[in-house]
């Protein structure tokens, strides 16, 4: 879902400088790195994981980090158009 917000909002105008590794944009790289960061940091802080359990404290930041990257690649198109 994140490809294609952000293919629908121009992304096919990245040029090979703006990618790592020649293939991956920056900015796909940045959303997704981005909410999943804060996915990890605020479940974290706020004690809603427990990392003595890494499988299901990633399972539960997963849960939270896929509408945190749908709203970061809708937040990303707003400043470009």
């Amino acid at each position: 879902m994140v490809i294609g917000i952000l293919y629908v909002s121009n992304i096919q105008d990245v040029r090979v400088t703006q990618a790592f590794f020649g293939v991956v944009p920056r900015r796909l790289v940045g959303v997704l790195g981005g909410s999943f960061l804060f996915a990890v940091a605020s479940m974290t802080v706020w004690g809603r994981v427990s990392w003595s359990e890494p499988t299901l404290a990633l399972a539960a930041v997963a849960v939270a980090w896929v509408p945190m990257a749908i709203g970061a690649a809708l937040g990303d198109i707003l400043p470009g158009t």
